[in-house]
């Protein structure tokens, strides 16, 4: 029997490698503006080449730039240079390609294209580390106690809330003991906001508790709610707490209202992040007449060019006399600046391209609401530009569009239509809107169960399955039925 021989075959793969300019160039497309404008700020301070033209001075100048456009006032020299100082491949880059042919980027941070999104963030004045430092610094009578107070509370997440391996790690990091640790997160769970620092929920709303005014018995009664009997609530089994507390219902609802000046997230008004900033829009929808017209935001980096005088140098090579390395840099320094303004262009056109193709398809939603938002998935968008989708994603995530209804992400618009042959022209987050109408204006003596909204929403001619809407119910955090029921 003849033995069987493995014998390597050499196949030949053709393979592209992006140089690292196309990757920093993919990686600005997927920049919020904040980031993007601190970017811009370090490249300024860096590189004497670039500059930020003031707006006063561009009168009469065209800011749309293609994506091949260039400065027309130095196209030659940024010819010359890129000739020279590239490979000739990356002259004529498809960067819509580019963007999505290999996976040279971190992932995208995942988003539910049926989630709920919101009007504008505001960030607070101050953020929650920097608050209860302030405090610390007041309290803490000892070094070693601000040292390790400093560092918890630059463990305590955005919800305000410690863990116990934030505690050992601690302990191990200042090589002091758990008694003394707790110790100073005791001391931090007294500061404004009450019950940050917490390890559980229960501790936080306890301490939460302790901070109001009520007489003794009431403070007991509340206490033991949340020792004992937080299952109770948490299942709307109000009659049994009642019996349980040897109460009546209504006085279970007193002590609920007085339980609801708690709150499950002792950070939720301040940002745990330093960097706070608020919500600049990319892009402005206006109506005029009777169009929605998309422009972009310009403000902040969209006037970069070159310096004049460094143009001039290496345009007059042969009068430059400081040196080949004196050269050299300058010819880098102006290189870098005609290639960050390429890509913030291309980055502004594209996103501006997207924007448009958006907004010309939910006309109807910006005259009549969010039940009128039309089914839109990113594959739409990509089929209608030339894109893949991917390149919608990046361009779509993080960024946001001033509308007369609101600052809204761009993310927001896209949402699956209802499928199965149903409703074709009604989007998820319109049959999310409408549920959200009809369970606040339900009996709360007898909310309507998951299959009483389906045959209401049939009704309209919304064919919808049970399964569908009790995930919209979730996504729009409406409990079941038995948890909505208030009892009298």
């Amino acid at each position: 029997m003849q033995s069987l021989q493995l014998t390597p075959i050499q196949k030949q793969i053709q393979k592209q490698i992006l140089t690292q300019r196309q990757i920093q160039a993919i990686k600005m497309l997927q920049l919020t503006r904040q980031e993007l404008e601190t970017m811009i700020r370090e490249e300024l301070e860096e590189n004497p080449a670039l500059e930020l033209v003031d707006e006063n001075e561009l009168s009469g100048i065209d800011q749309d730039i293609s994506d091949q456009d260039v400065s027309n006032v130095a196209k030659s020299i940024e010819e010359e240079i890129f000739s020279k100082v590239f490979d000739e491949g990356d002259l004529d880059v498809d960067w819509n390609e580019k963007f999505d042919s290999e996976n040279y980027l971190e992932k995208i941070k995942g988003y539910n294209e049926d989630a709920q999104s919101f009007e504008s963030y505001t960030a607070s004045k101050e953020s929650l580390y920097e608050h209860l430092i302030k405090q610390l610094k007041h309290w803490a009578n000892e070094k070693d106690e601000y040292a390790v107070g400093e560092f918890l509370i630059g463990c305590i997440d955005r919800n305000g809330y410690l863990s116990k391996d934030d505690l050992e790690v601690t302990v191990e990091k200042f090589e002091s003991d758990m008694e003394f640790v707790d110790g100073v997160r005791e001391l931090i769970l007294n500061f404004d906001p009450i019950g940050v620092g917490a390890l559980t929920i229960k501790e936080s709303l306890l301490v939460q508790l302790n901070s109001l005014d009520l007489d003794e018995t009431t403070h007991l009664i509340l206490e033991e709610i949340l020792e004992e009997y937080s299952d109770y609530l948490a299942k709307n089994k109000i009659p049994e707490l009642a019996k349980k507390l040897g109460v009546s219902v209504e006085q279970v609802y007193l002590y609920i209202d007085l339980l609801r000046k708690l709150t499950l997230f002792p950070a939720a008004n301040y940002s745990v992040d330093e960097e706070n900033f608020f919500v600049i829009p990319d892009v402005f929808v206006r109506k005029i007449d009777d169009e929605y017209v998309v422009e972009l935001h310009k403000r902040g980096y969209s006037h970069l060019t070159v310096s004049d005088y460094y143009r001039s140098i290496i345009e007059n090579k042969k009068n430059f006399t400081d040196g080949k390395e004196d050269y050299k840099f300058i010819k880098e320094k102006v290189n870098n600046a005609y290639w960050l303004k390429k890509c913030v262009d291309d980055r502004s056109n594209t996103i501006l391209k997207v924007a448009r193709a958006i907004v010309a398809r939910q006309v109807d939603f910006f005259e009549f609401g969010t039940k009128h938002l039309k089914p839109l998935i990113q594959r739409d968008i990509a089929e209608e530009l030339g894109f893949s989708e991917a390149t919608i994603s990046r361009v779509t995530t993080g960024k946001y569009m001033d509308t007369p209804v609101g600052t809204l992400e761009f993310k927001f618009f896209f949402s699956t239509g209802l499928g199965n042959g149903y409703g074709d022209d009604t989007s998820a987050k319109a049959i999310q809107e409408r549920i959200k109408e009809i369970v606040n204006s339900e009996n709360k003596a007898k909310p309507l169960s998951d299959d009483k909204l389906k045959k209401q929403l049939a009704s309209e001619g919304i064919k919808i399955s049970r399964r569908a809407i009790q995930k919209y119910r979730t996504i729009l955090g409406i409990q079941n039925s038995s948890k909505r029921k208030i009892y009298s």
